[in-house]
């Protein structure tokens, strides 16, 4: 455990008028999983095992995407009053807390790939009680060949237990008191701080999130419901 988990109190140790937007195109079980005339709903697609990154890129592309979203599981793990997070050691927003979650495998849906992901990064198994809708977040970095586009599948878990083993590769994982986290948000993601404010027990909705980085320094620009 760290010495930053150790100090915080609470922690255990473990307008425009709107214009007319041509019709979606169709998608046909042949390609995609669903049946001839269906249009495809992005908040079907955890649901969908045969529903394939692609066609949820179609559906969210935009000019201000920097490159190809990347779909990712995203985990608010409870049990009780208390909430699962882990303390990141490498990539984005090092030494900031987030929710577990991690990129979805081939041949795995994303309820089947948060499962796995908590269990890799902190021993504990769960069960997903509902889906709470998706994020696409953007992360734009002054280096534009770091920006990102992530598609986050949020999923609200029950965990089965609570004692963590820690993993060496993503961080320090540790119990927070859900009543206190508005204590130490300046230290959780913002992004994650907002999933669990706006997504948890709320009904299944889509965000669009907007993260701009200048060097090591991360601005939410905005984290706004569609």
């Amino acid at each position: 455990m760290s010495n930053d988990s150790k100090k915080i109190k609470g922690v255990k140790p473990q307008g425009k008028p709107r214009t007319h937007t041509p019709p979606q195109p169709m998608l046909g079980r042949s390609s995609h999983g669903l049946e001839g005339g269906e249009i495809f709903n992005p908040l079907l697609a955890p649901r969908l095992g045969s529903v394939p990154q692609a066609a949820i890129e179609t559906h969210f592309s935009r000019s201000t995407s920097p490159r190809t979203p990347l779909a990712v599981a995203v985990g608010i793990i409870t049990s009780g009053d208390e909430i699962l997070l882990i303390q990141r050691k490498r990539n984005d927003y090092v030494g900031f807390w987030s929710l577990p979650g991690g990129k979805i495998e081939n041949d795995e849906d994303s309820a089947q790939a948060i499962l796995r992901e908590l269990l890799e990064e902190t021993g504990i198994a769960g069960t997903v009680t509902r889906y709470a809708g998706l994020v696409s977040e953007i992360l734009r970095a002054e280096d534009d060949a770091q920006s990102k586009h992530f598609l986050l599948h949020v999923h609200e878990v029950r965990a089965h237990g609570k004692d963590i083993v820690q993993s060496d590769d993503e961080g320090t994982a540790a119990w927070f008191p859900i009543s206190d986290l508005d204590l130490h948000k300046e230290k959780i993601i913002p992004s994650d701080y907002l999933m669990i404010l706006n997504m948890s027990g709320k009904p299944e909705s889509i965000f669009d999130c907007l993260v701009e980085k200048i060097g090591d320094n991360h601005t939410l620009k905005y984290f706004k419901k569609r």
